[in-house]
């Protein structure tokens, strides 16, 4: 329990790192998001200065109609030349306020493609930062499935460990107990020697005054006893069989025992070997299993521990089999002495195998009850083992489906990506397009400019003072443009440290993954040493069972030869005395029989009890793993759901900005037509005007002449 709770809490930890570089990439991406904002602000200045530079040609227009009007006025007044002047005057603040616009709607037009570039620049650092978030994110999937199978693994091999043990110490007891009952059987028997041996001596002498006036009466008896002895016999053989049919029962229902557990451990090494397999294709999470076997490492030291003092009670056993050996020829030798004593106990004898013959009735019965329940139980619990293994393979195939699905959704992203590129890169070529177009048209009003220049040479005074004003707006651009530049290094200073840290953190990963991949050469290596181990410990425990099956067969050779000789002692006595001590011999085998049939009856059900416990124990902890599986796939589930909303959320604002800012050059490229519309218009009015100035400085020049004529 100790490490499934650290290995939770080291998945906790890695997955709170996971958080905290997902929500310092969420800052970068709201800081993104701010500067696009400022860029938006921006955006908004620099059309409003288009609005201005609108109304103020909006504003010309209006005072070339005044103008036109006041020259038609000039026509009939008397102060022409004044008013030629005034006129000459305007006509050139007009065309340097036409120039002047036409440089700001060039630097307009060149900001905006500078602006342009920088949003290119955002969206593709955005799209790199989205696409690192999908593969973080698809790491952190994956270093959760890690973790969950390693914890599964873990959990199991600490259940067949203790299992293992737990069987292990089962034995053990059983042997405890059994060499308790032996010592308990031995001092009890002990303890009737003495009392017989003192009866005997006290009764020793009433029966050899008994003796002679029994003589008498004993060929009277022999007859009445030899006729009992006959009964007694068949009841005996009657005895005999129904212990017979309860020791074949017993076999049975151990044999069936020992073929349920063969075919459980049978399936538990299936499972065993499905668990390696699957542990040779995973390679992560090596650090934990360390500190599990380092464990196994102290909890094996301690057993083997408990194994040197088993061998020692072992030894002490057949020290005190050596002395019950001794004690038992003593007894042979007592036995001997005995005669008349057992002729008083018949009737107590016939009574205790009445008693006898009715409990073995009762545990007839009761060990067929316990057979059946056995049976009923065994046949629940491997329904119940059977709807288990098949919800594990349900949850499989879920997990399988949602690593497809999640392949498919991955899939569709990829291609949506792909058209929202390609439209991308079509509408940077129509933009291209338009811009080229839009050269094209700067490149023949420069011309045209250029060609008014050459006329309008004897304007350059009054040009200078605007020259001075658009140096003045000049160097205030040339200020913009720093601190465009700036804002530009910052953002690559940036860029330049977020590439550093990523480089370095993939660096920190690799080094922990070669670290892991040495633990995990580490680990294989220990479980090699284990295995070897266990291997060593199994042909110890396979030695003290041959040691163990030595001491039986000796103290089996040890109790024939006690038989040998009491059947020796008895025959040199009398036939009558004979038959009475195998008859005391055989109710005492009866009962030892019985009491051992007993003890291994209630070993049976104690066993199946603990056999049940051990079973409803695993079932609880498999119903918790599922539950618990459960939970985190509807835990992964809701957080894939989340990111994958988030990321939705993330493309359409994403595409409502692009939406906007398509808009935003839609306009622009109307607003462009319509100055261009409006500047072919000024065009068209100012050669109007031109053509009409020359007329009208014709008819002044003609009528400065006739003026002059008339004059002289």
């Amino acid at each position: 329990m100790n490490v499934h709770g650290e290995n939770s809490w080291d998945t906790q930890r890695v997955i709170q790192n996971y958080r905290n570089k997902i929500r310092h990439l969420n800052q970068v991406i709201e800081q993104m998001m701010e500067k696009e904002q400022k860029y938006q602000f921006s955006l908004n200045e620099k059309d409003q200065i288009i609005q201005q530079l609108a109304n103020q040609q909006q504003k010309d227009r209006e005072q070339l109609k005044k103008w036109e009007s006041s020259y038609e006025q000039w026509q009939w007044s008397s102060d022409r030349e004044h008013a030629r002047i005034d006129q000459e005057k305007a006509l050139q603040m007009l065309r340097k306020d036409l120039r002047i616009s036409k440089e700001q709607v060039n630097q307009i037009r060149r900001q905006q493609e500078r602006d342009r570039k920088l949003r290119k620049q955002l969206e593709s650092e955005l799209q790199e930062k989205t696409n690192r978030l999908k593969e973080k994110e698809e790491m952190e999937y994956k270093l959760q499935q890690k973790l969950e199978e390693g914890r599964q693994y873990l959990n199991r091999l600490q259940e067949k460990y203790h299992a293992a043990l737990m069987e292990k110490e089962k034995e053990l007891q059983n042997w405890k107990d059994k060499y308790s009952e032996a010592e308990s059987l031995f001092q009890k028997n002990m303890d009737d020697l003495k009392q017989e041996q003192f009866a005997y001596q006290e009764q020793e002498k009433k029966l050899r005054s008994q003796l002679e006036e029994s003589m008498s009466k004993r060929e009277e008896q022999e007859k009445a006893y030899r006729n009992a002895l006959s009964e007694k016999e068949k009841e005996l053989q009657e005895a005999r069989k129904e212990q017979e049919t309860l020791q074949n029962q017993l076999e049975e229902s151990l044999r069936k025992l020992q073929r349920h557990q063969e075919a459980y451990q049978e399936t538990l090494l299936a499972k065993e070997q499905e668990m390696q397999r699957e542990w040779e294709q995973k390679e992560a999470l090596r650090a934990q299993l360390e500190e599990s076997i380092r464990k196994r490492e102290k909890e094996e030291a301690s057993y083997q521990e408990n194994l040197s003092a088993k061998e020692q009670e072992l030894q002490e056993a057949q020290e005190e089999q050596e002395t019950l050996r001794e004690q038992l020829e003593e007894k042979i030798y007592n036995w001997e002495k005995r005669e008349n004593w057992y002729q008083q106990r018949l009737s107590v004898q016939e009574q205790e195998l009445q008693k006898v013959q009715e409990q073995r009735d009762s545990l007839r019965t009761q060990l067929q009850k316990s057979i059946r329940k056995w049976e009923e139980q065994e046949s629940s619990y491997q329904e119940s083992l059977s709807a288990k293994e098949r919800e594990l393979q349900e949850a499989q195939k879920q997990q399988e489906l949602l690593h497809e699905q999640l392949e498919e959704r991955i899939h569709k992203l990829e291609k949506q990506e792909a058209s929202y590129q390609e439209n991308l890169s079509a509408k940077e070529q129509k933009l291209q397009e338009v811009q080229r177009q839009q050269e094209l048209l700067h490149e023949q009003l420069e011309e045209s400019i250029r060609k008014r220049k050459q006329q309008e040479s004897s304007f350059q005074e009054s040009l200078s003072a605007k020259e001075r004003e658009l140096q003045e707006a000049r160097e205030e651009q040339k200020t913009l443009h720093e601190q465009l530049n700036e804002s530009k290094h910052q953002l690559q200073n940036y860029q330049e440290s977020y590439q550093e840290a990523l480089y370095a953190k993939e660096q920190e990963l690799q080094r922990e993954w070669e670290q892991k991949e040495a633990l995990r050469v580490q680990l294989e290596e220990s479980m090699q040493k284990r295995e070897k181990q266990e291997a060593s410990y199994q042909e110890t425990l396979s030695k003290k069972e041959q040691e163990l099956q030595r001491a039986r067969e000796e103290l089996k050779a040890l109790n024939r030869q006690l038989q040998q000789k009491t059947s020796k002692q008895e025959k040199e006595e009398a036939s009558y005395q004979e038959a009475l001590f195998a008859k005391e011999q055989e109710l005492q085998e009866a009962r030892e029989k019985q009491e051992s049939l007993c003890s291994q009856l209630e070993e049976t059900m104690r066993e199946l009890r603990k056999h049940q416990k051990a079973f409803q124990e695993n079932l609880s902890m498999k119903d918790k793993e599922l539950q618990t599986q459960r939970q985190q796939k509807e835990e992964m589930w809701t957080q894939l759901e989340e990111n994958s909303r988030e990321l939705r959320k993330h493309q359409e604002a994403f595409q409502r900005a692009l939406l906007v800012k398509e808009k935003e050059l839609k306009d622009l490229r109307e607003q462009l037509a319509e100055k261009e519309q409006h500047l072919s218009e000024l065009k068209h009015q100012l050669e109007i005007c031109w053509k009409k100035i020359n007329r009208r400085s014709q008819e002044v020049s003609k009528g400065s002449l006739l003026w002059s004529d008339q004059r002289e």
